[in-house]
């Protein structure tokens, strides 16, 4: 087996007690706080007992939980998370068929913080001491730090109330939605597949102010780290080199500089998905997003234990997975890692 086999499987070793700790935390927590799920299920405080004790049963509520936990991991291991208690839909389903609408918001809202928070590290590295520089430093510092719901607050009343520049929230309107079929249900792809260049534009109309949200404050923290490990590699003797050799300086800047101070940018950047699915709860909650992290949150809501457990958990694997790929492509750009 080849040392990159070897690896993987390693990870895998420390990735699955880490997940089995995870199921068993979710599901024990569940059952300790306050909200009765089946009367949630059955439409509130006015059902009878008998009623409540007989969907109990028909359930398994009723059983010890020793034994609902047992039931629970073997369902898992058979890839099967249960029924939603909301929609009687099993929900494996239901992630699968929310998964590409968070997948469409985090690539691009991953691909703004890229570019933005590249460049202007960058930018902010090649203009140290400067007010340039100043100026990019507090921006990085107030995207970090502004509350991601209020950003997305903010965005829609500026852009979508005041000035009617885009929509509020949703993936498509009222009318679209109805009459669309997609293929892969990732819209931009499906439009063009389809050749619905009018639906194409509107995606993207809708995708603007929430990908941005997710972006801005994705890209503060990679504008810092850029800049710190740009004015690091700067000073360093190879790069004073290919100045004295009389390279351009763009050459030097993106060649010499950037190419090894995306290193480290590229390790953070499994961190910075684990943070971006967080910050998916608030900005597909604000923006009416239909991904998994607002079918996680409709869940809580009503207390569906499967569908709660089935999502957080499916998060977590998709986490760990692009953690796993992250570390493999920092392997492979810097040779001085072994396996």
């Amino acid at each position: 087996m080849s040392n990159l086999g070897q690896y993987i499987i390693k990870r895998l070793a420390t990735t699955i007690p880490m997940l089995f700790i995870l199921i068993t935390v979710v599901f024990l927590l569940l059952r300790v706080i306050p909200g009765n799920p089946v009367q949630a299920m059955l439409g509130g405080k006015n059902v009878s007992k008998e009623l409540i004790q007989e969907k109990r049963r028909e359930l398994g509520f009723d059983k010890p939980i020793y034994q609902q936990y047992y039931e629970y991991l073997s369902g898992i291991f058979r890839g099967d998370f249960g029924e939603s208690l909301r929609t009687d839909e099993p929900v494996i389903n239901e992630i699968f068929s929310r998964f590409p609408a968070t997948i469409e918001l985090a690539i691009w809202g991953m691909s703004i913080a890229l570019v933005l928070g590249v460049s202007s590290g960058v930018w902010a590295a090649v203009r140290s001491d400067t007010s340039i520089d100043h100026g990019i430093r507090i921006f990085h510092i107030g995207a970090f730090a502004v509350p991601i719901f209020w950003m997305g607050l903010m965005f829609q009343i500026v852009f979508a109330v005041s000035l009617g520049w885009l929509p509020v929230g949703n993936r498509l309107n009222a009318l679209s939605m109805a009459t669309f079929e997609p293929i892969t249900k990732i819209y931009i792809i499906d439009t063009l597949l389809k050749g619905r260049i009018d639906l194409f534009i509107e995606t993207i109309k809708h995708l603007i102010l929430p990908a941005l949200t997710l972006g801005i404050i994705q890209a503060g923290l990679l504008g810092r780290i850029t800049r710190a490990n740009m004015l690091e590699i700067i000073d360093l003797d190879y790069v004073k080199t290919a100045r004295a050799k009389g390279l351009k300086e763009r050459i030097v800047i993106f060649k010499h500089s950037l190419r090894n101070a995306l290193i480290p940018i590229v390790t953070v950047l499994g961190l910075q998905f684990a943070i971006l699915m967080g910050g998916a709860v608030l900005t597909e909650t604000v923006y009416s997003w239909p991904g998994v992290a607002r079918f996680l949150i409709r869940s809580v809501d009503a207390r569906d234990y499967p569908a709660i457990q089935g999502s957080i958990i499916f998060i977590a694997i998709f986490i760990s997975l692009i953690n796993l790929i992250v570390d493999v492509i920092y392997a492979q750009l810097d040779p001085r890692v072994r396996y």
